[in-house]
């Protein structure tokens, strides 16, 4: 064992065996006991592929030993498990270990983690703790139900704003803990998760903490360099104003612009970067520009790394199964906390929500409206929303940005999508992030008509006169004969999030087959033609790029339909109607006059 970490746990016999005690004996609601601990993985009580590595496992213990959340014995008989899978995998014939370490742990032998997961996730710290992750001295454990000295309070309230936490501080005293319990849950969360590093991050004096001179911590904590937080959040209002902007906390002085901004940029600084939060290309090439990417893998959004959106049960049975399906299907663009700014959207998040577009916009403004924490910790940083519009700070010119000047001046702002994704997989914001999305698809992508997924006659909505169509004809009614495969109202879900412009009255009007069915041939010719480069090939069409990602949709309906990779062939044996797609080794082939019809 490190010995920090045997350093730690003596300080847990002496100065916090009662919050320990407390939290162990607490019934605790948790919705689930996960956490994911490296960039293809995650430990906890959800079996799976993806889930409890044995490394994994082996971090995940190391690291909750050091936020004192896991007790002696339960990290004894967690090292004891791993000891052993460790020698049954030494047993093995050498040509089988590889695979055999890849074999997850079994998750029945893992409570005393799961324990861990659950008392991890709740906001209290000991003062140890404290001392080493924080870098700052209380006097006692600070916790839901214990004692609280407001003095401990305060000074923790302090040391978490310097990481973006604890943002929700106002001058009302009664703030205070509850900000400071969120924040210590989602510090946990942090260090658990390897998003932030163990041991003090405070700049400038209280760099002397960890020899146990806390005076120097106190006197830069209070010290008049710092703006008040609850200041430093209505900066959209202040730096509108003249020069001196607010009252400051010393009788008949005031806090300017400069001190303001110079508080917001000390605080992106001190943003640790997220790991996967990074530049997008080595080398962009068009119609991209460099930007900031970052998301959580596939296989750990599979693996059940985040929680499912409460609003997808709605109605009847088959509009909850729609409203799944729809969900699973924009798996692929993204998670809670996904963000990249290198396309024309200028900025994107979660799973494909252009902030330009407005979906984005709409996401964020619905999680912040849901969630007063989280906007807390984005105005934090200088970002937020208003309405549709984005908004940040500029602190070099003390100028407040606002539309496509504060996407184009955040473009490679590590700070701000390390708070965003920080925030939005938080365990503490992340199911209000989830429906918050979900509550934008609703509304568009995933605004399915009742006929797509029970059957029946569907009449579009009457049209207005127009200046393109001044008279209007009759509405169409469609017939679909039996509800579309569910794979192919997937590719139609996808296809109306990435094509606003492509409705769900097109996409039944003009994409249901002869035989009263949703037709993937006729839905894929919608999108097409808007997905460039593409040109004549003969008689056919040839597609490469973008359109790559469509094979995608649908579980990959359209991509398991094509031929097997092979040679463009002479432009002149190619039949009318024919499509190509250029993929990685060649092409694939979609045969004129195959319609790929749902079954």
């Amino acid at each position: 064992m490190a010995p920090v970490a045997r350093a730690l746990l003596d300080l847990q016999r002496t100065a916090g065996n009662k919050a320990v005690t407390t939290l162990a004996t607490r019934r605790v609601p948790v919705q689930r006991a996960n956490a994911v601990v490296s960039k293809s993985g995650m430990v906890g009580d959800i079996p799976g592929p993806q889930v409890n590595d044995a490394a994994d496992v082996r971090l995940a213990i190391e690291r909750l030993m050091h936020l004192n959340s896991i007790t002696m014995p339960g990290y004894d008989a967690i090292a004891e498990v791993l000891r052993q899978h460790d020698a049954e995998v030494a047993a093995l014939p050498k040509a089988e270990q590889a695979a055999a370490r890849k074999k997850p742990v079994d998750v029945a032998s893992l409570a005393p983690l799961v324990a861990a997961l659950v008392r991890n996730a709740e906001g209290s710290i000991n003062p140890g703790v404290a001392q080493w992750q924080l870098g700052v001295q209380i006097g006692a454990p600070v916790g839901p139900g214990l004692d609280n000295v407001p003095s401990d309070v305060e000074m923790l309230a302090r040391a978490l704003q310097f990481e973006g936490l604890a943002t929700n501080v106002t001058a009302d005293a009664a703030s205070h803990l509850p900000a400071v319990l969120e924040g210590l849950a989602d510090l946990k969360n942090r260090i658990l998760t390897g998003v932030r590093p163990e041991g003090p991050r405070l700049p400038g004096g209280l760099a002397a903490a960890g020899s146990g001179d806390y005076s120097k911590v106190t006197a830069s904590l209070d010290g008049a360099d710092r703006v008040p937080e609850e200041t430093v959040l209505d900066w959209a209002n202040l730096l509108s104003k003249t020069a001196r902007v607010a009252p400051a906390e010393t009788p008949g002085s005031t806090i300017t612009k400069a001190q303001i901004c110079q508080q917001i940029a000390a605080n992106r600084a001190n943003i640790p970067n997220r790991p996967g939060v990074g530049l997008a290309f080595s080398k962009p090439v068009a119609p991209y520009h460099q930007g900031i990417s970052y998301t959580r893998s596939k296989e750990l959004l599979r693996a059940g790394a985040e929680p499912r959106p409460a609003s997808l049960t709605e109605g009847s049975d088959s509009r909850t199964a729609a409203n799944n399906a729809a969900w699973d299907e924009l798996l692929t663009e993204g998670s809670a906390g996904s963000g990249n700014s290198y396309d024309s959207q200028l900025m994107t998040v979660g799973r494909g929500f252009g902030v330009q577009g407005g979906q984005g916009a709409a996401v964020l403004n619905a999680f912040f409206s849901a969630d007063a924490s989280a906007k807390s910790a984005l105005l934090h940083v200088g970002f937020t929303v208003e309405g549709t519009t984005a908004v940040v700070v500029d602190t070099e010119h003390q100028v407040v940005l606002r539309g496509d000047a504060a996407l184009k001046y955040i473009t490679l702002n590590k700070a701000i999508y390390s708070q965003l994704a920080n925030t939005a997989e938080s365990p503490a914001h992340i199911d209000k992030m989830s429906d918050a999305q979900f509550g934008v698809m609703r509304d568009n992508a995933a605004k399915i008509p009742q006929e797509v997924f029970d059957g029946g006659t569907y009449v579009e909505p009457a049209q207005k006169p127009s200046k393109a169509v001044p008279k209007p004809g009759p509405p169409r009614s469609v017939t679909i004969t039996a509800p579309w495969n569910v794979d192919v109202m997937r590719f139609a879900v996808h296809l109306k999030h990435a094509a606003g412009g492509i409705t769900w009255n097109r996409m039944i009007t003009e994409g249901t087959g002869s035989d009263g069915r949703g037709d993937i041939n006729k839905l894929a010719g919608l999108i097409l033609p808007h997905l460039p480069p593409h040109s004549a090939y003969g008689a056919g069409q040839l597609w490469g790029g973008e359109e790559n990602r469509m094979l995608e949709w649908g579980e990959h309906l359209v991509g398991k339909q094509l031929s097997k990779i092979a040679k463009l062939p002479d432009a002149a044996t190619v039949p009318a109607g024919t499509r190509y797609f250029a993929v990685t080794g060649g092409f694939k082939v979609w045969s004129a006059g195959v319609s790929l019809a749902s079954e």
